[in-house]
């Protein structure tokens, strides 16, 4: 998979095969990095609502643009239970600015945004149903943006096939975060933004 720096944020793209023949074959977005990215964020791969809207995180309820935006804001209050996907909202009750803005955002604040899978074979959207994975080239990306020190795995599927195919080495930093997913409702939104701003900060 080729690793591209993404100098002007651009919408992660599929880079797969997208014919019938291939149509139960997932395959993951090209990094949101710079020179300058100090803090990686991985998924396990895109569900299905990104992989259509081809955008990181683009299901309504699902909370990770949500929590970025909190991190650096003065105050949070818990947010409503189900959100238009046109217009999703963060926690100040304000819409979130359209995707590019916010992948500018991401970059701004130093951090990178990846997946640890780059291909699978996956029916739905669930972690659990993934199955033939092939892992990302983490020593190519590492060795590029050799400024990351720190990285963040959203949910324990990401932090498990890291651990298990690159090992937790390399004097990084590593956090296991609650999943930002909508299936992982045993955490409220305000205790998933308190730990997140704590990795993050």
């Amino acid at each position: 998979m080729k690793i591209s720096e993404t100098q002007e944020p651009l919408p992660g793209t599929p880079n797969g095969d997208l014919s019938p023949e291939a149509a139960s074959r997932i395959t993951s977005f090209d990094p949101v990095v710079s020179a300058e990215s100090q803090i990686l964020i991985l998924g396990s791969i895109p569900g299905e609502a990104s992989l259509r809207a081809h955008e990181y995180y683009a299901h309504p309820r699902n909370a990770f643009w949500s929590i970025l935006y909190a991190v650096w804001a003065e105050e949070t209050c818990e947010p409503p239970p189900l959100v238009p996907a046109a217009q999703p909202s963060w926690p100040l009750g304000s819409p979130l600015p359209p995707y590019q803005e916010r992948l500018s955002f991401l970059l701004s604040q130093g951090l990178a945004l990846w997946d640890v899978i780059a291909a699978c074979r996956r029916t739905g959207s669930l972690d659990s149903a993934v199955h033939s994975v092939e892992i990302q080239p983490f020593d190519t990306f590492f060795a590029t943006y050799p400024n990351i020190r720190k990285i963040l795995f959203n949910g324990r599927k990401a932090h498990d096939l890291f651990s298990r195919q690159h090992g937790l080495t390399g004097g990084k930093i590593y956090h296991l975060m609650p999943s930002t997913s909508p299936a992982h409702a045993s955490l409220s939104f305000a205790q998933k933004l308190a730990l997140w701003r704590e990795a993050l900060l």
